[in-house]
């Protein structure tokens, strides 16, 4: 079996000019209702995307993700800033791949994990619909 990318990747779906004049969490709201207007992403078993989110672990917030049983997480790391400015941020990656037919969720919690869970915490969801 092939394995095949999926062309997508979160980070991509807001222009930088955009995110640069704005808050983390409002930038996020924005990522979040382009997804949520967005219909599932088609990926085929076997195949595997890409999904980058900014985050910045200095602040002690880190990104905790979860995928359903159909989707397993094959790459997660943190790719640092291409510079060395002190408390600068970089972006979370996460390879996903399809492993079983039907409708899946790719779920990220952006949040400090010593704190108790809050309402107020930043989400990213993804839906996928995995085919044969």
């Amino acid at each position: 079996m092939t394995t095949e990318n999926v062309d997508h990747e979160a980070k991509n779906t807001t222009p930088a000019d955009d995110m640069e004049n704005m808050s983390f969490a409002d930038a996020m709201k924005i990522i979040q209702e382009r997804m949520d207007n967005q219909p599932p992403i088609n990926m085929a078993i076997g195949s595997t995307t890409d999904i980058y989110l900014r985050e910045n672990p200095t602040t002690g917030y880190s990104w905790n993700a979860t995928v359903t049983s159909g989707l397993a997480i094959v790459n997660d790391s943190y790719v640092p800033p291409d510079n060395s400015l002190l408390g600068a941020g970089g972006e979370h990656h996460w390879t996903i791949k399809g492993t079983s037919e039907g409708n899946q969720t790719f779920s990220a919690v952006y949040r400090r994990p010593w704190e108790e869970p809050s309402p107020d915490d930043i989400t990213y969801v993804e839906k996928f619909i995995v085919t044969p």
